[in-house]
């Protein structure tokens, strides 16, 4: 029982990270799939607590799970891509401007693009949803 509390902590803990990357149909997305995947862990439990090892109701319960896992890492892992494609992006306006000569214009310009894109963090967005 410990492990699975730790298991569902962790999940939680991924989704509140998450939360500032994804917009909020994307994220109440991902908190639908911690529920989920928190009920199949209750169900998958309890079946053994009560049931024993019968191969056909783990098997049953077995497939819905993974599903929900695979979708929820899918998920996590598009998320961290994107984090850090954008770390990326901001280490090299970072560098570009601290290269370029403060007598030219393009380094005020680069300045404030860092700044903006420091400020405004990349998001997913879902066109037509929000």
């Amino acid at each position: 029982m410990n492990k699975l509390l730790e298991l569902l902590l962790v999940l939680g803990f991924a989704v509140l990270v998450l939360g500032r990357i994804f917009r909020m149909t994307v994220y109440m997305r991902l908190m639908l799939l911690v529920c989920q995947q928190m009920a199949y862990l209750f169900v998958m439990w309890s079946l053994r607590e009560y049931y024993g090892t019968c191969p056909s109701l783990i098997l049953i319960t077995l497939m819905p799970h993974i599903e929900v896992t695979l979708r929820f890492f899918f998920l996590c892992s598009m998320g961290d891509r994107l984090r850090i494609a954008h770390e990326d992006v901001v280490k090299a306006v970072r560098d570009a401007t601290y290269m370029s000569s403060s007598a030219f214009p393009q380094q005020h310009s680069l300045s404030a693009m860092s700044t903006r894109i420091e400020a405004r963090p990349a998001r997913v967005e879902v066109w037509g949803m929000d």
